[in-house]
């Protein structure tokens, strides 16, 4: 959960008529993922794809 998916969750909720916290809990069922990702996780994914050892 990044300031910028608060962000966008603060103006989604009241389009969908509920609070910042229901919007939280609901708007990843309704995008089709399980969980936030923590910011850490992405920048430990994206280390791994462009480390030497996957390079082509």
């Amino acid at each position: 959960m990044t300031g910028r998916r608060r962000s966008y969750l603060e103006h989604w909720a009241p389009l969908h008529k509920m609070s910042v916290k229901d919007a939280a809990a609901n708007f990843p069922k309704e995008a089709g993922i399980a969980r936030y990702g923590d910011p850490e996780e992405i920048a430990e994914l994206m280390a791994c794809l462009v480390s030497p050892r996957h390079a082509g």
